[in-house]
């Protein structure tokens, strides 16, 4: 059986949160193993709540903003100092 992967980015900007998060439960009171989720959002409470009785703990990662800040400043310098148009 192939294997279904589903990526959904950005739960908290979901204008309909409460549906998105009865749908996600629903799929995974499904039990497919061949089915995977990926999901990305920010900790918000509700979410995580809703998460937290499906997904396991393990199963979850947290990107701390100080660390994606980091990155991003490293990649802004390394784009300014190699694009010459970008020098102004």
């Amino acid at each position: 059986m192939p294997k279904v992967y589903i990526f959904l980015d950005a739960l908290d900007e979901c204008t309909q949160r409460s549906e998105l998060l009865d749908v996600l439960e629903a799929v995974a009171g499904w039990q497919l193993q061949n089915l995977h989720l990926l999901m990305t959002s920010r900790k918000e409470q509700d979410i995580e709540s809703s998460l937290k009785g499906y997904v396991d703990e393990g199963d979850t990662g947290c990107l701390q903003s100080d660390v994606v800040d980091k990155d991003i400043q490293r990649y802004v310098q390394q784009r300014l100092s190699d694009d010459k148009s970008l020098i102004r």
